[in-house]
């Protein structure tokens, strides 16, 4: 096993994420640099960001909106918000959004939706593979379980 990085504050998405226990690889020329996923660091912020009682700031309203491959004209159709709103709400980006709480809970539903389309698209594509290796047909089926859980 490389080497790990305990923390990492990863700051490619316009707003900080801690990341804990990171991998790290290096280029031939000796560089070090995390190794993300971003698909999977995607996701598994915005599952975050839909969960989460605080309000959404700027920086976070378009990062949503470019993850649902939005315009801001879209999302604001959308939301019942004028684009013209979006656009200054995502240009201040660490302030509040004017959106209400029945709008915010809109665009996390929105967002909701598209991670399970994401992750049913994943699970079609393992589900659709051709087999591949018959060797482990045998083998026992290995799942996480917690009695009671």
């Amino acid at each position: 096993m490389g080497k790990m990085l305990k923390k990492y504050t990863f700051a490619g998405l316009g707003f900080p994420v801690l990341l804990h226990d990171v991998a790290v690889k290096e280029t031939e020329d000796g560089e070090e640099y995390p190794d993300i996923n971003m698909k999977e660091l995607e996701q598994a912020v915005a599952k975050a960001l839909i969960k989460g009682q605080v309000p959404l700031n700027g920086a976070k309203l378009k990062f949503l909106r470019k993850l649902l491959k939005l315009s801001l004209r879209e999302l604001g159709q959308e939301l019942g918000v004028p684009h013209t709103n979006i656009k200054l709400w995502e240009d201040n980006a660490k302030d509040k959004t004017g959106l209400e709480a029945a709008q915010e809970k809109q665009l996390k539903y929105l967002v909701l939706i598209h991670i399970q389309v994401l992750e049913q698209k994943e699970l079609s594509k393992t589900f659709f593979a051709d087999i591949q290796d018959s060797s482990a047909i045998n083998a026992p089926i290995e799942i996480e379980y917690k009695y009671g859980a």
